[in-house]
């Protein structure tokens, strides 16, 4: 019996979930993604097991709405204010009065529970629960939701199916400087990702699109940036 090339890494992911064990890229980028919504005024706690049974709090980051200026801000329980402690250096912590976002990657996950990558220069990993404003998406569940990709290694080559030798198209066009081009994740099947590629003028209106297939990692990599 012959096993298709969509199969493949399917049944790579399965035996790792099986196994618990994690490959090189699972142990440098993780499984998927822990995003937090600190709208409804609560407590970020991390612990330093998966389960309230540990000795105690790691560590906390207490959302609150400020009552002077009505904008929602936060605390560390290590520092009593919001200067960030040494220890915390989480994927995306960006935190204005615009924008509020806040991604840890997560290497694994137990129940409810998963062990994230709370400092992304040192590795140091801590745990957290899942909840309502705390939620989990594996890779493939994930990519769809970014607002665009971009290849950072390998070819820049768009795919026509997603298999090694099919034929090919280099994504970044010779245009003329005013023109853009923007893509976005479709889905995701294994080590492929199907993308689409919007073409704008220099004022934002799609002039063309291009649909195809990219490699956003391979075994030890992730090939592709994702802005959020």
């Amino acid at each position: 019996m012959v096993l298709g090339k969509r199969t493949i890494p399917f049944l790579f992911f399965m035996l790792i979930a099986l196994s618990g064990r994690a490959g090189a890229f699972e142990e440098k980028y993780g499984i998927g993604v822990v995003e937090i919504f600190p709208y409804n005024f609560f407590s970020m706690d991390f612990w330093k097991g998966p389960s309230i049974e540990q000795p105690f709090v790691y560590d906390e980051i207490n959302f609150y709405l400020d009552s002077s200026s009505r904008v929602l801000k936060y605390t560390f329980s290590t520092t009593g204010s919001d200067s960030i402690p040494a220890w915390f250096d989480p994927h995306v912590f960006s935190f204005s009065k615009e924008r509020k976002k806040f991604q840890l990657i997560c290497v694994t996950k137990d129940g409810d529970w998963c062990e994230v990558i709370a400092n992304k220069k040192t590795g140091m990993t801590k745990w957290v629960e899942l909840g309502f404003d705390v939620t989990f998406s594996e890779w493939q569940n994930f990519f769809p939701s970014a607002s665009r990709i971009e290849i950072v290694k390998g070819d820049s080559l768009l795919f026509e199916k997603p298999i090694d030798g099919s034929q090919t198209t280099a994504i970044n066009l010779n245009y003329d400087h005013s023109y853009i081009q923007v893509m976005h994740c479709k889905e995701v099947q294994g080590m492929w990702m199907s993308v689409v590629i919007e073409e704008k003028d220099e004022f934002g209106k799609v002039i063309n699109t291009r649909t195809g297939w990219i490699k956003w990692r391979d075994e030890n990599e992730m090939l592709v940036e994702y802005f959020v």
